[in-house]
């Protein structure tokens, strides 16, 4: 498929696509879209992140010889969110005009490329770098549970009609505030469980039809007219809470029993109310309430109540409605079928024994003595087993509560955060248990094959989990965790960046971090090496840069902000996206909040996205964004810091990274202290590419010089090691420049103000006056009069009386 530049965007725009934009003007209507309705559906789901968007265009639709509905081309579009949506709303309603299916990805990237799909050619998959989510989403087909539909639409959910049968609708359930990635992954996966929706789209890069557009697939399948895709309910203020939904979505290996097993209530018959009062009754109030809804379940399962009937009972009993709230459905169906399940004689047993008696060569084992494998037949002997089976590839990161597992594969540590890694590790304890089973005899192979079966259940699990952590050797320290700046984990190795050397993967490296992409030292990158040059013609400019890259990437902080400025088309931000995509997750892009000053809410979970990151590059900022120094201090010092992700309790960290901006304009700085003045470093970006000199496809082919890049940004760790920054002139001189023109109060007292030897005073009503006039020609905000009074006083001015009392300030004098 080949593409061309779209101009106007600067985002890649296939031939096809540049085609059908210019054939076709107005879209028909639909019997119920409305323009309008994709741009809100859009601010809806994206919300005020800022990333790339991808919008996909499938046409020329087929019938397979299955009976699908496939596209024979597909076009892919990426576009900035939110700076480009009158863009993306046109390149939708072009789409519709052309014939086409139109799709977009309701999460967004830091990456405006994607990559190719094995299976279907011309599509590209999921994103390599998603971002928070502001809403989250699930495909429903048809409405197999409408009460929990409803809960979440009086909620503040809402839907969209797919166009493809009546009962086919896409929901979407806003957030509060956006999900950081991990933290969306898992709560779609269980809002899908939840509501029987399609898996497959409960992820990050997935595509769902925009409202406003057309589902040709209706017509194709010669079933009837083209569906509409269009706003369902009202779209409200109402957001649910990332809390809200964890405490309502089960888990997501729970979810689909839970779904199957849900029974629909029944009456109570009349002559059984006084049996169900009596129930009720028996169980102490005294008692821990979810141990009180299960004594009450399970009297109810006791005295032959049907699964129905139990339902109704429990939706009535005060205490259980109070504990479970949303959950209650799937809290009582789990509990009746684990109920109903259970043996007579152990329904809650926490240590299972294979057997009382003593063990005998042919006879049953007791659980006090080692089965032939050396451990006991309990939850414990099974903690000990599946530790010893990992063979220190699983651990358990104290401060966080969650488990990481090491890939052999992959060479690095997997933060487990839905426990998904460690649970399949801790099901192959019973399989083992089962092969061991089958090299006994008699009494004893049945005794440790039942023993085996009962480790499959999901308390045995759990338990095992559990009791694991305190294993010798399992618990680790996050501090632990990639504490080794000069290693840097790449796919093939690992790189000491003091030497440029390649060793292999080591698990007691503990590293979870990794750049995605092979190191071979001797891999060129002629490509980057001209683009480098033509941005930055100034050989010290240059290898000042790249001894900056080089440093971020060792994760030793330096105590500067790299403030990278220039207008358009100078290669910037092609140059820091090559730099990102090498490093992978050592580069992040910190929260707004986290520099800039203004109404960007902070969260711990901002901080939290920090931990172990080499390269923090930040997003553009506006003409009139203002640093926030504190910030700034707080995050190119040493200081410890505070975070938390969501469900944890907080941990500190050190910082670990080098701050890195680049914009258009220069963001304002208030403060004149060195404090700020001594951190921050201007790296001026001159150069402007011609138009008819831009290459639209730079940023792919230097992606494929990958492995180069990386031996360019080593090479400056290592020349860092050898000799520090080593600041040329130029770079000093741009930053003392741009040090003066963010002196507010200097340049008033330039234009205005004599302070030679003869200066006396001026009163403070005539330097007020002075002053605000000069803001008004100078197209400057005043500062309060308590804000200029003070820095007056910290550059040395005193204050005094004159005449009847008068305030003045001394040793000045109107020009």
């Amino acid at each position: 498929m080949l593409g061309v530049l779209d101009n106007a965007g600067g985002e890649l725009v296939t031939a096809a696509e540049r085609h059908t934009l210019d054939m076709f003007g107005d879209p028909p209507a639909a019997d119920d879209s409305e323009p309008g309705d994709t741009g809100e559906h859009l601010d809806a789901v994206l919300g005020e992140v800022r990333g790339h968007l991808f919008v996909g265009f499938g046409s020329d639709q087929r019938v397979t010889a299955s009976g699908k509905v496939e596209h024979g081309t597909w076009n892919e579009r990426s576009f900035r969110w939110p700076t480009q949506r009158t863009e993306i709303v046109e390149a939708v309603r072009h789409g519709v005009v052309s014939g086409a299916d139109v799709y977009f990805t309701p999460s967004l990237s830091e990456n405006p490329v994607r990559k190719l799909s094995a299976s279907v050619p011309g599509r590209k998959e999921a994103t390599r770098k998603p971002l928070p989510v502001s809403a989250l989403w699930a495909d429903l087909d048809g409405e197999p549970h409408p009460g929990r539909i409803r809960q979440l639409v009086n909620g503040g959910a809402w839907r969209v009609a797919s166009g493809s049968a009546p009962d086919r609708h896409h929901l979407y359930v806003p957030l509060v505030e956006p999900a950081e990635p991990d933290v969306a992954t898992d709560l779609l996966g269980r809002l899908a469980a939840y509501l029987a929706a399609d898996p497959a789209v409960a992820r990050h890069g997935a595509y769902l039809r925009p409202a406003g557009t057309l589902n040709r697939k209706p017509d194709t399948l010669g079933v009837g007219p083209p569906g509409s895709v269009h706003l369902v309910d009202q779209l409200c203020e109402a957001r649910w809470t990332v809390d809200t939904l964890d405490d309502l979505l089960p888990p997501v290996e729970h979810a689909a029993a839970n779904l199957a097993a849900i029974p629909t209530p029944e009456d109570v018959p009349d002559v059984n109310d006084p049996l169900a009062e009596a129930i009720a009754e028996k169980v102490t109030d005294g008692m821990d309430r979810s141990k009180r809804s299960y004594r009450v379940t399970g009297m109810c399962v006791d005295a032959g109540f049907t699964d129905g009937q139990v339902l109704t009972l429990m939706r009535q009993h005060e205490p259980t409605s109070a504990k479970f709230g949303a959950r209650l459905d799937i809290e009582v169906a789990r509990a009746v079928t684990k109920i109903r399940n259970a043996k007579p004689n152990t329904p809650t047993a926490p240590e299972r024994k294979v057997t009382d008696t003593a063990s005998t060569d042919d006879g049953p084992i007791d659980d006090e003595a080692a089965l032939p494998d050396g451990f006991h037949a309990t939850d414990v002997g099974n903690a000990s087993r599946l530790v010893a089976a990992a063979d220190g590839r699983i651990r358990h990161v104290h401060g966080w509560q969650k488990w990481i597992t090491y890939s052999d594969d992959d060479g690095v540590w997997i933060l487990d955060t839905g426990e998904a890694l460690v649970t399949e590790k801790a099901k192959q304890v019973p399989r083992r248990l089962l092969r061991l089973a089958a090299d006994l005899t008699g009494k004893q192979r049945e005794a440790v094959w039942r023993f085996a079966l009962r480790s499959e259940q999901a308390s045995s699990l759990a338990n095992m989990l559990r009791l694991a952590r305190g294993v010798p050797g399992v618990l680790v320290d996050h501090h632990a965790l990639d504490a080794d700046p000069w290693s840097l984990n790449t796919l093939n190795g690992t790189v000491n960046l003091r030497s440029g050397t390649l060793r292999p993967h080591d698990p007691d490296d503990l590293l979870t971090m990794q750049a995605p992409v092979m190191y071979d030292p001797a891999a060129p990158a002629p490509l980057w090496d001209a683009c480098v040059r033509r941005w930055q013609p100034d050989a010290d400019v240059r290898g000042f840069l790249q001894r900056a890259i080089g440093s971020a990437a060792t994760g030793h902080p330096v105590e500067n902000l790299f403030v990278n400025v220039g207008t358009g088309a100078n290669g910037k931000s092609k140059f820091f996206g090559a730099i990102a995509a090498v490093l992978g997750p050592f580069s992040v892009i910190p929260h707004k909040s986290l520099l800039v000053a203004g109404r960007h809410e902070g969260h711990p979970t901002h901080v939290a996205s920090l931990f172990r990151a080499r390269m923090l590059v930040a997003p553009e900022t506006s003409q009139d964004d203002r640093l926030d120094e504190e910030q700034v201090k707080n995050l190119t010092g040493g200081d410890t810091l505070r975070a938390r992700r969501m469900r944890e309790d907080e941990w500190s960290f050190e910082p670990s990274w080098t701050a890195f901006m680049h914009t258009n304009h220069r963001p304002r700085v208030r403060g004149i202290d060195e404090g700020i003045w001594r951190r921050v470093r201007l790296i001026s970006w001159d150069v402007t590419i011609p138009a008819s000199e831009r290459d639209e496809h730079l940023a792919s082919k230097l992606a494929a010089e990958a492995s180069g890049i990386l031996n360019w940004v080593v090479a400056g760790a290592v020349d860092w090691s050898q000799r520090g920054l080593d600041e040329p002139d130029s770079v000093r001189l741009a930053t003392e420049d741009y040090r003066r023109g963010e002196d507010h109060l200097g340049k008033f007292l330039a234009d205005t103000i004599d302070t030679s030897d003869e200066a006396e005073y001026v009163t403070a009503r005539d330097l007020r006056t002075a002053y605000e006039a000069w803001c008004a020609d100078a197209g400057e905000t005043a500062w309060s009069p308590q804000r200029l009074g003070r820095d007056l006083a910290a550059r040395g001015f005193d204050t005094g009386r004159v005449g009847s009392e008068r305030r003045c300030w001394l040793g000045m004098r109107l020009r």
